[in-house]
């Protein structure tokens, strides 16, 4: 919880991720996944800062829910999204939330790649997802150039993620969920990036001038960048979609 902790609390509820450099492509993938059907629930498990899930509320209708097991985080999402449910608490714990409790999607960004079995967190992805209902797993690919930038600027973060290929995230989603599945997509996504290789993280230690001049650089850099074609392999993200019979 530390590293999650050490982030801060603080949320502006006006951030619209849906054009975001960061989350345009697969904003546009999940309108496509949900938008023909007919749900009426949500819920992101890490939920904090809770961008994605109050677009995915306000852009598909859909009563969303929030997990978050940083005390404080969870109490900053209480207060910038009042129409949502913030749950406090482990996700993996039976106390956390009522027994059988479905939602008719259920979604994770750079949630499972903490675990060093990918299995335990996307089992209960499982069983949270209704009959019917869509389970969306994204992770950032962190076995390749980007996990090695990681782990030369800040080798505890790397220590903390797992270094998963999309094809790792298919194969352990397949055996997790077992029959009664069809995986939609899973494949890496958005352009080429560096904000989820430590860079930022990186950048912000050197001072506040270096944090102010680096963070508008790197914004730039992903704001021209993320719209250029890139090699799968300098996709910075992976996500999964996947439907339940």
């Amino acid at each position: 919880m530390s590293h999650w902790a050490r982030r801060g609390d603080q949320i502006a509820s006006c951030v619209d991720v849906g054009g975001s450099c960061w989350f345009r492509q697969q904003a546009a993938l999940l309108q496509q996944a949900l938008s023909d059907r007919r749900y009426g629930s949500v819920v992101e498990i890490g939920a904090y800062p809770g961008y994605a899930l109050h677009w995915l509320c306000r852009t598909i209708g859909l009563r969303g829910t929030a997990i978050e097991y940083v005390p404080s985080q969870a109490r900053s999402l209480a207060r910038a999204f009042p129409s949502v449910e913030v749950l406090e608490g482990d996700f993996l714990s039976p106390a956390t939330f009522a027994s059988g409790r479905t939602w008719d999607v259920v979604f994770s960004l750079g949630l499972v790649e903490h675990w060093s079995d990918l299995h335990v967190p996307l089992a209960r992805h499982v069983e949270m997802t209704a009959p019917g209902g869509t389970c969306i797993v994204g992770i950032p690919l962190h076995d390749g150039l980007y996990g090695r930038i990681m782990r030369a600027l800040d080798p505890a973060l790397h220590a903390q993620h797992g270094c998963y290929s999309v094809a790792a995230l298919r194969v352990a989603f397949v055996e997790a969920a077992g029959s009664g599945w069809k995986i939609e997509t899973c494949r890496a996504i958005e352009g080429m990036g560096f904000w989820n290789c430590g860079l930022g993280e990186w950048v912000g230690r050197r001072g506040p001038t270096a944090r102010a001049f680096g963070h508008k650089a790197l914004g730039a850099w992903h704001r021209t960048v993320t719209r250029l074609p890139v090699p799968s392999a300098l996709r910075p993200n992976a996500i999964l979609v996947a439907r339940r019979a």
